[in-house]
């Protein structure tokens, strides 16, 4: 979002804006040429692989560094959020969330951006792991802490992703997750452990 009066853009109230076919995952906020800009990002990963009875012991986002024009540090929030409404392709302007409603989000994985790489930059679990959907996709919008908090920026401060539309695919969001499945068997059977 982005608008001459910063209080517009904490409550939608800016111009709304989507580009679900670039090449990069913007976080952060901006003060550029009188106008006050947020960018979230949002990303999906079809979890429905991993199976039902699986135990997760392990989940970890990591996005790939395109770029860091963080004059001010501040932590990246990620929380679970459906923009698709069960669809894969479903992000609008609409799905842009005000100050309140990422308030109201409970984050799930974190970074700081006082870590930016050019490389992978993993965000620490804060309860992904209870969060990963088995039978579907495991969706996410990550949006900035100084956003959350309504601190009005003076200059650029926000980093950028690559996404999966980069040609190839060493760059492209990841979601590991490590899990284990119990498999029962028969009496005349061997029992084992699968991972």
């Amino acid at each position: 979002s982005y608008h001459s009066d910063y209080a517009n853009i904490l409550t939608t109230a800016g111009t709304e804006d989507i580009d679900i076919v670039g090449t990069l995952l913007v976080v952060g906020q901006n003060l550029s040429g009188g106008s006050y800009s947020n960018y979230e990002g949002a990303v999906g990963w079809g979890t429905s692989a991993i199976p039902d009875g699986a135990t997760i012991s392990a989940a970890t986002v990591s996005l790939d560094g395109n770029a860091d024009h963080s004059d001010t540090d501040f932590t990246v929030y990620a929380a679970v959020y459906d923009y698709t409404d069960g669809g894969t392709n479903g992000l609008a302007a609409a799905d842009y969330r005000t100050q309140a409603q990422v308030q109201a989000f409970s984050p799930v994985a974190s970074w700081d951006s006082s870590g930016y790489s050019a490389g992978y930059n993993d965000f620490a679990d804060i309860d992904l792991i209870a969060n990963v959907n088995k039978t579907g996709y495991t969706f996410l919008l990550f949006w900035s802490s100084r956003f959350e908090a309504g601190t009005t920026p003076s200059g650029a401060e926000y980093v950028q992703f690559s996404t999966a539309e980069v040609a190839g695919t060493t760059s492209d969001p990841k979601l590991v997750v490590e899990y284990t499945v119990i498999q029962t068997i028969s009496p005349n059977g061997i029992a084992s452990a699968l991972a």
